[in-house]
């Protein structure tokens, strides 16, 4: 029976130490997964950069709550992480590993290699800094990479995340508003300050987190395809040699600099920077992933769409309580924040239900009458339905075609894991068959059950 518990752990990375001190609502063996997760984490992370940073109290903490009646968050400090998630061990299963992933990579990325803009800190005013797409996209990025060669995390959850950044960013109407940086410079807005009026935020936003992530991976593809042995990896190094502590802020032309010495071309870290940083052009992920042998493809494009609206349903219909967004059925039919729908064509739409079943009996072209009310009273306007523009990635093996043995190879090296220390055996555990598989796994490829992270009780012993 589970119970609130608390439950400490340490573990040594070479010369580093790192403790783990949990609050949750679990047993012992579910809370010591945990540990040899965040276990796996370190190892792996320091193979990024080569070596841990010098942790001024001697080891390093990952402070964690996992309880259903806390607000979930993480904070990283330049010798622990303070995270809490509104869950058990038993429910997040590896997700849990999710937070403490991100948050330790910033004891490098953000607490030392730091941007100049942040100095010095002042706790009175908006801190605005033009690179927090390098400071917590990057950061994403890597956090999730670090699941994935960790063996945390499977092949296919981690191409949902990087195919979900890439969609995200390639269809956000914002990315031909603002450049990244600039981006970056809205985080007071985003994060903490209010407006008192009505902002166009959906129009000309994309969070520097999800930018920043996407663009991490464009430029570690790209680096790999165009100077064979280099990585993004090379970028960091290069990074954590010349601003190694808060003492050494770098900027933004530090970063085009360490990029030059990490793929031996100025020309390149010029080029990345001027299209990708100061300018607002995506990096050809299509292509760039089709060297891993990943497409990059519509994830539904029979799917008619009618632009993403944010609506309040009533008796009386559906109200946009945002803008619609620019380019979308509704926003070149004139429909905006405020209009209600009443119907489509003659169809009362007073929930989501009613939305979705109406959409799904439609195709991308379609044309479709509405009837809406507004401040202007009551209109009717016809909407052009569009095809679902949301992208996903897949391996080419599930898109049924050819792998060639150099995708693979990129692919594989790409992914696989990085850690200088060796990483510890994880497995989950089949509640049906008893038996353990790699931790990457969800679900048992034998019967099909979901795998727990724990045996089902501490005197099973399972089969391998």
């Amino acid at each position: 029976m589970s119970c609130l518990a608390d439950f400490a752990f340490e573990w040594s990375v070479g010369d580093s130490h790192f403790r783990i001190a949990l609050h949750h609502q679990g047993t012992d063996e579910e809370a010591r997964a945990l540990a040899r997760m965040c276990e796996a984490i370190t190892a792996e992370e320091e193979g990024v950069f080569g070596a841990f940073p010098k942790y001024d109290s001697g080891a390093y903490t990952f402070l964690i709550d996992l309880l259903p009646y806390v607000n979930g968050d993480g904070m990283e400090h330049r010798n622990s992480t303070v995270i809490t998630e509104a869950t058990t061990l038993r429910e997040s299963q590896a997700g849990a590993a999710d937070t403490p992933a991100h948050e330790f990579f910033h004891s490098w990325n953000v607490k030392r290699i730091r941007p100049k803009s942040l100095e010095p800190f002042n706790f009175e005013e908006a801190n605005m800094s033009g690179e927090l797409w390098f400071g917590e996209g990057f950061t994403q990025y890597y956090g999730e990479l670090t699941l994935r060669r960790a063996g945390l995390d499977s092949l296919d959850r981690f191409l949902g995340r990087m195919g979900g950044a890439v969609s995200n960013i390639l269809n956000a109407p914002g990315r031909t508003v603002f450049n990244v940086i600039e981006m970056s410079r809205r985080a007071p807005f985003v994060d903490a300050a209010t407006a008192n009026d009505p902002v166009n935020t959906r129009n000309i936003f994309i969070s520097y987190y999800t930018y920043g992530e996407a663009l991490a991976l464009g430029a570690d593809l790209e680096i790999r395809a165009r100077f064979p042995g280099k990585s993004l990896d090379d970028w960091m190094r290069a990074m954590w040699r010349h601003h190694h502590d808060s003492d050494q802020p770098y900027t933004l032309a530090d970063l085009q600099s360490a990029l030059a010495e990490a793929t031996g071309s100025v020309d390149f870290a010029a080029e990345v920077l001027n299209r990708h940083i100061y300018g607002k052009e995506a990096f050809d992920f299509k292509a760039l992933l089709a060297r891993a042998g990943l497409l990059l493809e519509p994830e539904d494009p029979s799917a008619a769409w009618l632009g993403n609206p944010r609506l309040k349903f009533s008796a009386a219909g559906a109200e946009l309580t945002d803008a619609s967004l620019r380019d979308s059925p509704l926003y070149n039919a004139g429909i905006d924040r405020g209009d209600r729908l009443v119907s489509l064509d003659s169809h009362s739409i007073k929930s989501e239900n009613d939305l979705n079943g109406f959409l799904k009996s439609h195709q991308p072209g379609d044309r479709v009458h509405v009837s809406l009310e507004s401040r202007a009273g009551k209109r009717e306007v016809d909407v052009i339905l569009a095809a679902a523009p949301r992208l996903h990635l897949i391996t080419y093996e599930r898109a049924g075609l050819a792998l060639s043995t150099d995708m693979l190879a990129f692919r594989n090296t790409w992914l696989s894991s990085k850690a200088i220390h060796p990483l510890p055996t994880l497995e989950k555990y089949c509640p049906r068959c008893k038996r353990a598989f790699p931790f990457e796994y969800s679900t048992c490829p034998l019967d099909g059950a979901t795998l727990e992270i724990t045996p089902s009780t501490a005197e099973e012993t399972p089969s391998r």
